[in-house]
């Protein structure tokens, strides 16, 4: 498992404690689709009925993606981004401050795994998503999971917990220039 643009400097251990679980205070993004057959939709990370990219078969039938809000971003087919928090701390570098941290659980029904990961959306000064990349990763192995993140949260410290309900561990996240 690894931090990625956090240099060499970073420290992912396991923490003892409860579980953080899934997030029930209406931050976590959709699943997409859990029984649907054939291409998927990117998930989007504001839950909006229609993708932008796919015809969504209860609001998509003879519209024009034009008629419905884009997604603030796209993070993939069946993606399940669970949980989600701006990231308030000092503690990483100051590109960090403002970011959204997205813990992506991974699909539980496809051959081939993947996402099982966090991500971090970078924002603009308006608000809008400039990019969403790869920030801790390694958790897909031999196309097996080995762990599948559900929330994160930001510590006082600044620090970044990731509960993971597949290993049954909360992972602390630190960073010491």
């Amino acid at each position: 498992m690894s931090a990625i643009g956090l240099d060499d400097e970073v420290d992912c251990q396991a923490v003892g404690g409860p579980r953080l679980g899934r997030p029930h205070d209406g931050h976590q993004g959709s699943s997409g689709p859990d029984q649907a057959c054939g291409p998927f939709p990117d998930v989007s990370a504001d839950d909006v009925e229609h993708q932008g990219d796919f015809a969504d078969p209860q609001f998509g039938w003879g519209k024009a993606c034009e008629d419905f809000v884009k997604p603030a971003a796209l993070l993939g087919p069946h993606a399940a981004p669970l949980g989600m928090r701006f990231y308030t701390g000092t503690m990483f570098p100051s590109r960090y401050h403002g970011a959204i941290f997205i813990a992506r659980h991974g699909p539980w029904n496809k051959t081939k795994k993947f996402a099982a990961d966090v991500v971090v959306a970078f924002l603009d000064r308006a608000g809008r998503v400039r990019s969403v990349e790869p920030f801790l990763t390694g958790l897909v192995e031999n196309n097996g999971y080995l762990g599948r993140p559900v929330d994160v949260h930001v510590m006082k410290d600044g620090s970044l917990l990731v509960s993971d309900d597949h290993a049954g561990a909360v992972y602390r996240i630190t960073y010491s220039p």
